[in-house]
């Protein structure tokens, strides 16, 4: 339904499946491997993941219709905020001042941004996205409830689950996922370790990472494994417990 492709209601049995075999791979210690990858692949993922989520970055500047880049004092005040958020994270932690030690560079460039949108740019006359603009909540979208659920914005077909083909393309995607989530979740534990100077369990990150893929893909989600951008930025602002995580 909405703006979602074919074929989407394939997707929540097979994250739903990941997560059990994910329970599996933990069950049976099977993330220990992660030690017999070489450095030089550590080296590889850490610098494939920032081409990839660097690339990502340039989607708002595209504009929707015409495909082609955004002008105009949009493009212009897009490349203020921008830059200046990016100036932010790099050299607020580095000045003299304890309370850039306490209070997180990224929570301060967030803070700076809005304000620049809703007390600069917007009472100038110009305006630049808001999450708001790509995705607003709703009322009836507000609450997660099971994807099975027939709701006003929410109706898939879920004849397709039930045949032959759908059922190959649920285990073949939930293997994937599972693979994929585990190798690239373990190797994001071992960057953090390098960062923290601590251990970390492989069974119980994995274990974790199965029962919340089992929950989104029950509520209508995606997929989801540790991300190396965000638990970076919470070791570079000083993040060594369990509670940084979430709020990121």
């Amino acid at each position: 339904t909405g703006e979602n492709g074919p074929g989407v209601e394939l997707l929540f049995p097979s994250v739903m499946l990941a997560g059990v075999l994910m329970f599996a791979v933990s069950a049976s210690d099977l993330s220990r491997f992660i030690t017999l990858l070489p450095a030089p692949v550590m080296i590889g993922f850490c610098n494939g993941l920032a081409i990839v989520i660097g690339l990502a970055q340039l989607h708002p500047f595209v504009d929707a219709d015409t495909h082609g880049w955004k002008g105009g004092f949009e493009m212009v005040w897009m490349l203020v905020i921008c830059f200046s958020s990016m100036l932010l994270m790099e050299f607020l932690p580095k000045l003299p001042l304890r309370i850039f030690k306490v209070v997180p560079s990224s929570l301060v460039a967030v803070i700076s941004s809005i304000l620049i949108e809703f007390c600069v740019v917007r009472p100038l006359g110009h305006r630049t996205d808001v999450i708001r603009d790509v995705s607003e909540f709703t009322l009836d979208t507000a609450i997660p409830l099971p994807f099975f659920v027939k709701t006003k914005s929410q109706d898939y077909d879920l004849s397709a689950i039930f045949t032959g083909e759908g059922l190959y393309t649920i285990v073949v995607q939930g293997i994937l996922l599972c693979i994929v989530g585990c190798i690239e979740s373990l190797m994001t534990s071992e960057v953090v370790e390098s960062f923290a100077k601590t251990p970390s369990d492989g069974n119980r990150t994995v274990l974790a990472m199965g029962a919340g893929n089992v929950l989104s893909g029950l509520l209508g989600g995606m997929g989801g494994n540790a991300m190396i951008g965000l638990s970076t930025v919470n070791c570079l602002n000083g993040g060594r417990g369990r509670l940084p995580p979430p709020p990121a």
